[in-house]
């Protein structure tokens, strides 16, 4: 199913995604592993877009939902979002990706893992669309191992 979502939400995303880089940035620095080179503004503006996204259409919906907030004064080790059926983390794959990823390290993480019962993915499609595909936290276990440009992932093609 596609979702209609607005399209100032795409600059929006960038703007509070300058300023969670700016409060993470002793967290994010060169020589960490967390380390996201010039890719930090993008990444977070990605991250927040998705968040937004989700809100946005679980609001539309009428889908009963908690939050945690977008923007704290350090990263929150926990669900973006809760429903009935479970505790989310959201990912966003970005226009035209062709693959599910998901951090190892963090998913290897039981602190940050004990939190969450499922992914939820946001992939952005042209025109301001989106679909949503939810997956199991141990569903992804299952998954391809990947060096990507800064960290090891889990990844899964995604099937059209």
């Amino acid at each position: 199913m596609k979702f209609k979502y607005p399209e100032y939400f795409v600059e929006l995303s960038k703007e509070i995604g300058k300023a969670r880089s700016l409060i993470s940035k002793n967290i994010y620095k060169e020589g960490t592993k967390k380390y996201r080179g010039d890719m930090e503004d993008e990444i977070s503006a990605r991250g927040i877009l998705g968040e937004l996204i989700v809100r946005h259409i679980f609001y539309e919906n009428k889908i009963s939902s908690k939050f945690n907030p977008i923007i704290d004064d350090k990263p929150v080790v926990d669900w973006d979002c809760m429903t009935h059926k479970g505790r989310y983390d959201i990912k966003v794959v970005k226009e035209g990706g062709k693959f599910l990823m998901v951090n190892k390290e963090a998913h290897d993480n039981a602190n940050k893992s004990s939190k969450i019962s499922h992914y939820l993915f946001v992939r952005l499609l042209p025109n301001c669309t989106c679909s949503l595909e939810g997956i199991k936290k141990e569903d992804v276990y299952t998954w391809e191992e990947y060096q990507a440009r800064y960290t090891k992932v889990y990844m899964k093609k995604i099937n059209e």
